[in-house]
């Protein structure tokens, strides 16, 4: 992401993730994917859809911990479980 990090904590407020395509990658047709303050949501129900494997969360405002949740989806329609990654931010 670019960002330094402060004690196990990311400063940049814009934080920008690009991750791998999902294994099953011919018949892939795009990823769901949910900014989230917690690991609870579902990102095909409540996320957004891209083609592209990456993601640039909105500015944040507040120190915390933030979670970006994907699922894959394939050409048939079926989707993979939920991986999240997760951001520690420190506003300074």
């Amino acid at each position: 992401a670019g960002a330094s990090q402060l004690s196990g904590y990311y400063t940049d407020p814009t934080p920008y993730f690009k991750f791998s395509p999902s294994t099953d990658n011919k018949a892939v047709k795009g990823y769901y994917v949910l900014w989230s303050k917690n690991t609870d949501g579902d990102p095909i129900e409540k996320g957004k859809f891209t083609k592209k494997p990456e993601f640039k969360a909105p500015k944040l405002a507040r120190t915390g911990v933030y979670y970006l949740l994907i699922s894959a989806v394939d050409k048939a329609g079926n989707s993979s479980d939920m991986v999240y990654a997760t951001y520690q931010y420190w506003q300074q």
